[in-house]
């Protein structure tokens, strides 16, 4: 196995055709690993990382490894691309004297198939721009992954992550796995895909879609729009005029602060408009939904372009809605404890 340093600037160093240990130190460096299967360190700065043939390994700390502290007792390596190539590829975090945690700062991951952190410590991944993990099957002790003040765009795989986007306008997907993705300060949109997933807004006008699975999604502050999608899925609009949509099966929504817009969809939903002039919109064919806070005279009922007509029953003391159209199954709503005579046709919004 060959051995092949570099310096303090700016290197290439292509490795040979076997496994190679290839430490490139400070500096902008380009290391080309070659055939086989390489160990490669590519030390402080912001290097190009090429493990191409072979199962590969990319390392962070360890001895012999001039890195740079950042923030305060972190150790981190630059703002680093990776690219695997063929094989099963690795970024290894290694265990360093000295250091609090360490970190893997990356400025773009190509067909990386593990993040390992064997420092014993916590382990964090920073990211900038666009990063795609859809590639990485396996993640050991890492503690979060973190974008920057930047619009960064973050692609998950099939794994379950922890991904928080920091400042700026971020795109954050989660694909497969139950994920947890919060957009913090900034105009995000969160994707959960496959899986339950937690999706927080955060600051900021937000678009958050839970797709399939049990999601739970909070808008935090700001004009937020919210999907359930696919789903028993758990929504809450948080501070700011909120437009929640609960998609198909049984949601429950919560509007929050302000004057919120509520559409439960498909299935039995459970509608809270909570503070502020709230809107529960309905259309035929949806299921049997219950408002449990209707407050008369100040929030509305949605009738949407699908309905024909409305009949008002008397349901144990309260006032249920049925909403009809020709050849369509009807949808019902149940202001939970609002007598039928307090409905009149100021309560009704048509589309």
């Amino acid at each position: 196995m060959a051995t092949i340093t570099g310096d303090n600037s700016a290197n290439s160093l292509p490795g040979t055709s076997s496994p190679d240990l290839i430490y490139a130190y400070d500096g902008n460096d380009t290391v080309l690993g070659g055939d086989g299967g390489d160990y490669i360190n590519g030390g402080r700065g912001n290097d190009n990382l090429y493990g191409e043939l072979g199962d590969d390994v990319f390392e962070i700390g360890g001895f012999g490894s001039d890195m740079g502290l950042s923030p305060a007792g972190g150790l981190n390596n630059g703002w680093d691309n990776f690219f695997g190539g063929d094989g099963y590829d690795t970024i290894r975090i290694l265990p360093t004297a000295g250091y609090s945690w360490t970190a893997i700062m990356i400025n773009s991951l190509n067909s990386i198939e593990a993040l390992d952190n064997t420092s014993g410590g916590p382990g964090y991944v920073f990211f900038q721009g666009t990063v795609d993990f859809s590639s990485v099957v396996s993640m050991t002790n890492i503690t979060q992954i973190q974008g920057t003040t930047g619009n960064e765009t973050f692609i998950g795989g099939a794994l379950a992550e922890t991904v928080f986007g920091d400042a700026g306008n971020d795109t954050l997907s989660g694909n497969g796995g139950n994920d947890q993705l919060s957009g913090d300060d900034g105009n995000d949109n969160l994707y959960g895909g496959l899986g339950n997933d937690f999706l927080l807004g955060g600051t900021g006008t937000d678009n958050l879609s839970g797709g399939v699975g049990d999601d739970r999604l909070e808008g935090g502050d700001g004009t937020d729009n919210l999907y359930g999608d696919d789903g028993v899925d758990v929504l809450l609009g948080g501070v700011g005029t909120d437009n929640l949509y609960g998609g198909i099966n049984n949601d429950e929504l919560y509007g929050g602060n302000d004057a919120d817009k509520l559409y439960g969809g498909s299935g039995d939903d459970v509608l809270y408009g909570e503070a502020g002039a709230d809107q529960f919109w309905f259309q035929v064919g949806e299921g049997t939904d219950i408002v449990f806070d209707y407050v008369d005279g100040t929030d509305k009922i949605g009738i949407g372009a699908s309905i024909a007509g409305i009949n008002l029953y008397n349901y144990n003391g309260s006032a249920l809605l049925e909403f009809v159209a020709t050849g369509a199954t009807s949808t019902y709503a149940l202001l939970n404890g609002v007598a039928p005579t307090a409905i009149d046709g100021t309560d009704f919004l048509w589309a």
